[in-house]
């Protein structure tokens, strides 16, 4: 399951006390359900407006886009509507690296960035939007499930793209996990990263959550997991 947001006044915020960071590894399942023909965030990391790490659409189409600041660091692959992406990126010390692939697709695409800021403040997390509900933001009309980041953190592209074949995470220390199996506020990372209950007005939506071409051990592996949440 993935959580579904139609609206301004859907969405997920966090509060984060992490300060200023060189590195920064976000992992997510997405899929766009309706063109809004605007940037539409996914996740929105941030201390100001002026200062954030963001990853959205584009608005010209479907193009997944990695921000820092106002800057498009990297524009990625053309995302089809109604299609879920494992989406991971890495971003360290202004170098910045985003892997993609469709739930039915036989492979990654990988870009990378480089010029942005060296650090960033780390002190709101937005899932969805890129301010709080109610207020606007660039919301995204759609599903969103299976976010993990890891702070002081640059995964490898390898890394990254090992953590579309789980659901839970892949590697240690996660600064916060949220599955989105269902409509919850728990940070899974144990950091109390817990999202506020008014929060919670979002939708549920079908999710298969690893890649179609999985092995049976690999579901297996899942089944393992999902038993654990």
């Amino acid at each position: 399951m993935g959580v579904r947001t139609t609206a301004s006044t859907q969405n997920y915020f966090r509060t984060l006390t992490l300060g200023s960071q060189t590195k920064f590894s976000v992992t997510c399942w997405v899929k766009v359900s309706v063109d809004r023909a605007t940037n539409c965030a996914v996740w929105w990391i941030q201390s100001s407006t002026s200062d954030f790490l963001a990853l959205a659409t584009n608005s010209a189409d479907l193009s997944m886009l990695f921000f820092e600041n106002n800057v498009v660091e990297i524009f990625g692959p053309l995302a089809t509507l109604g299609t879920w992406y494992f989406i991971g990126v890495s971003w360290d010390a202004g170098a910045s690296t985003m892997t993609m692939r469709a739930l039915n697709a036989s492979s990654f695409t990988t870009q990378t960035g480089t010029g942005g800021p060296a650090t960033h403040t780390c002190t709101s997390l937005f899932l969805s939007n890129s301010q709080a509900a109610g207020s606007g933001g660039l919301f995204l009309n759609g599903c969103v499930g299976a976010v993990k980041g890891w702070g002081r953190v640059g995964m490898t592209v390898a890394q990254l793209q090992n953590g579309a074949w789980s659901y839970t995470p892949k590697y240690s220390n996660p600064t916060f996990w949220y599955p989105l199996l269902r409509t919850e506020t728990t940070d899974y990372a144990g950091n109390g990263y817990t999202i506020p209950l008014e929060y919670i007005e979002c939708f549920q939506h079908n999710f298969q959550p690893l890649l179609a071409t999985k092995s049976a051990a690999k579901v297996l592996d899942c089944l393992r997991e999902l038993d654990t949440l």
